[in-house]
């Protein structure tokens, strides 16, 4: 499909890379300086696997800024729904069941925050895909 790209998803995938960027750095370097801030133990390596998935993530965004048409983006805009949905919900769980402290709130507002906005497109496009 020859369907331009819109501002709005661009500035998606803007934000996405920059909140991305810096999440991800965080994780893969200082998570337990960070954790240590925040009251949660990141001192398990798996913190700094999910900071390198982060900066990859955020790197597809920052990629996809740069892209012109949606059949260039539309497989990870699906991946994005796919990830932060699944996020949003991990993290909402362990929000529930006390594994998590406070401070995931913010992570669970961001995560949902861009599920939403990426599937929001996912959803305009694929309706113009169909017409």
């Amino acid at each position: 499909m020859n369907t331009a790209i819109s501002r709005g998803l661009k500035i998606t995938f803007l934000l996405h890379g920059i909140e991305g960027f810096f999440t991800g750095v965080i994780l893969l370097l200082i998570p337990t300086i960070f954790g240590d801030l925040v009251n949660w133990d990141m001192s398990d390596v798996a913190y700094r696997i999910v900071g390198a998935a982060v900066l990859g993530c955020a790197l597809s965004s920052l990629l996809s800024y740069y892209a012109a048409l949606w059949r260039d983006v539309k497989i990870v805009v699906e991946a994005k729904v796919a990830w932060m949905s699944l996020a949003a919900i991990v993290i909402l769980w362990g929000l529930l069941a006390g594994n998590i402290p406070d401070f995931g709130w913010l992570f669970f507002v961001v995560m949902a925050a861009f599920a939403i906005a990426f599937g929001y497109f996912l959803v305009i496009y694929s309706r113009v895909e169909e017409s």
